[in-house]
């Protein structure tokens, strides 16, 4: 598990995740973000799993935002 190894890279973070996902659960996506400092998620309403197929305009939008940082 990530929070066994205690140390995490301080890099920009976007965690996106979809609020209907049935293989990764919303629960488990804001677990991740408190893993890593700094994170930041993103959760897409009207998205499951494969964000880049459902939202490809979105998830482009998100990446420009998380490079910005």
């Amino acid at each position: 598990a990530l929070g066994a190894h205690g140390n995490v890279a301080a890099i920009p973070t976007a965690i996106l995740a979809g609020r209907t996902d049935p293989f990764v659960s919303l629960d488990a996506a804001e677990a991740l973000q408190q893993l890593i400092p700094g994170a930041t998620l993103q959760v897409c309403d009207g998205q499951r799993h494969f964000l880049p197929g459902e939202g490809p305009r979105e998830v482009a939008e998100w990446h420009t935002t998380l490079l910005a940082r």
